[in-house]
């Protein structure tokens, strides 16, 4: 414990109790992470980019390239993303629900990457996590 000049802890948080990294990590997966997911498929709103990344996926699987309904345009934001649903989508899996899912795994590290980010820079583990909770609440 390493007191402050006002007699409490730097681990201690503004409301007097303290968060164990183990319980950060129990907070992560059974609140912020669920609390991710369900809000983001409250709120869930197709968008035109995932159509088109989509689109790109399905073009790129059947052969044609990366091409936009036989057309060669690069009207995608991302060659990773595009090429990773690609990759996957050789499975025969459906391509919304691989995104959908991927979307969820790559959100869940952000989340844990935001809280790891904070406790590199020394904050307590329940100020840590206050980050990926406020990202979680933007549901993207």
């Amino acid at each position: 414990m390493n007191p402050t000049h006002s007699g409490r802890s730097t681990d201690d948080t503004p409301w007097g109790w303290r968060l164990s990294e183990r319980g950060a990590h129990l907070a992560l997966a059974l609140l912020v992470f669920p609390l991710a997911t369900a809000f983001a498929w409250w709120v869930f709103l197709p968008n035109d980019d995932t159509y088109i990344f989509l689109v790109y996926a399905k073009n790129f699987i059947a052969g044609n390239g990366l091409t936009y309904n036989g057309d060669r345009v690069e009207g995608f934001s991302s060659l990773l993303w595009t090429l990773i649903l690609a990759i996957l989508g050789l499975a025969k899996g459906p391509l919304p629900l691989t995104a959908e899912v991927l979307s969820v795994l790559f959100g869940s590290a952000l989340l844990f990457s935001l809280y790891r980010l904070g406790r590199s820079f020394e904050l307590p583990p329940a100020q840590a996590l206050v980050p990926p909770l406020l990202t979680a609440c933007t549901g993207d």
